[in-house]
């Protein structure tokens, strides 16, 4: 049974100091900053420093307002790498308002004695008000008249207390006040070695947007052309990213044959126009910067025109010699066959090249 109690009582020992603890992280706040413009509002820096430095720290103390009045004591003490106190200083507020927190920003100049390395800043925030020395003098400022305030010379004691919480003792003693307490920990380092923090801490600068030209489709006017003719090749763009200006460029076999600079809007389109002339016969690739589709184009000379002009003239001889009707039919008849003969040629060369472009 009494193992029980032991057990019980040292349970309840731990909710009471875990409950205690709690408190004491919540009730005082403590941060390093680079700057504060009012309660809550503070923008935190990082813990390294050099000689010359400013360390700034904002401390928060909440729930210190007792009907209205504020008397906090906030105390910050700072040890150097050896343990040894190299500053103390008090902030102190006082009000008289409902704000229920207080806070200060505590700032210190580094001077160019103290050691490179951490040093442990502590803060101590003391809630003075004491709340029976406010029921007293309220007590006796309503068991008086103001006739009798004004006869005493009370009158601007209550006066100035009551409008801005002065002239009376309100205060506990620091050693019967609620205290609470934070350690921070920063370092000071040579001015070098801080600017080579800084570098790597540095966050690279964003990539600017830049237009993001995108060939959607290539279209050629004429697979097959004579040596000279003029064919055009169709390039559809499209812009995915902001307005800008960029170029695109033509090749054939590989080779750069034009360039066109385009400029576009964001997830605008445009069809570019390229003319092109080849005077050798054969076969041409044609490709696009930066994209992958392929399209060809033949060149072929015209075997037909010259047959027929040969065709033409034997005819004229045959009929001014007396040849018969019979033998211009025959010679007609194989003239023809001839163009069938180039012209399956031709067909079947365009489809081995079809083909060797798709592989």
């Amino acid at each position: 049974m009494k193992v029980a109690n032991v057990a019980f009582a040292l349970a309840l020992a731990t909710l009471a100091l875990l409950a205690f603890t709690v408190g004491s992280v919540f009730a005082l706040k403590a941060v390093i900053v680079s700057d504060a413009e009012g309660l809550g509002n503070y923008t935190p820096r990082n813990l390294t420093f050099t000689h010359g430095s400013t360390l700034k720290v904002y401390a928060e103390m909440k729930d210190v307002n007792h009907d209205g009045f504020v008397r906090v004591d906030f105390v910050f003490v700072i040890k150097d790498p050896k343990g040894y106190p190299v500053a103390m200083d008090k902030l102190e507020v006082r009000r008289r308002d409902y704000e229920s927190d207080a806070y200060v920003l505590y700032t210190k100049k580094i001077p160019n004695w103290w050691l490179y390395g951490t040093y442990q800043l502590d803060i101590y925030a003391y809630d003075r008000v004491d709340e029976s020395k406010i029921r007293k003098i309220k007590k006796n400022f309503e068991g008086k008249s103001i006739t009798e305030l004004l006869e005493s010379g009370e009158y601007d004691d209550y006066k100035s207390f009551f409008e801005s919480g002065s002239g009376m003792d309100i205060e506990k003693s620091l050693s019967d006040s609620k205290r609470e307490h934070r350690t921070l920990f920063f370092s000071v380092v040579s001015e070098e070695e801080l600017k080579r923090i800084e570098r790597a801490r540095a966050v690279p600068s964003p990539t600017p947007a830049k237009p993001r030209f995108v060939v959607m489709d290539v279209r050629t006017s004429a697979f097959e052309i004579q040596p000279g003719e003029s064919v055009y090749v169709y390039v559809v763009v499209k812009n995915e990213g902001v307005s800008g200006t960029d170029t695109i460029s033509l090749f054939i076999n590989d080779e750069k044959y034009a360039d066109a600079t385009i400029s576009l809007k964001e997830n605008a389109t445009i069809t570019v126009p390229f003319e092109v002339k080849l005077y050798e016969e054969g076969f041409y690739k044609i490709t696009i910067s930066g994209s992958n589709i392929v399209k060809g184009i033949y060149v072929k000379r015209k075997e037909n025109s010259s047959a027929g002009n040969m065709h033409n003239s034997t005819s004229l001889n045959a009929e001014s010699g007396g040849e018969g009707k019979e033998k211009r039919a025959n010679r007609a008849e194989r003239a023809t066959a001839i163009d069938c003969l180039f012209a399956a040629i031709a067909v079947i060369i365009a489809f081995l090249f079809a083909r060797r472009l798709k592989e």
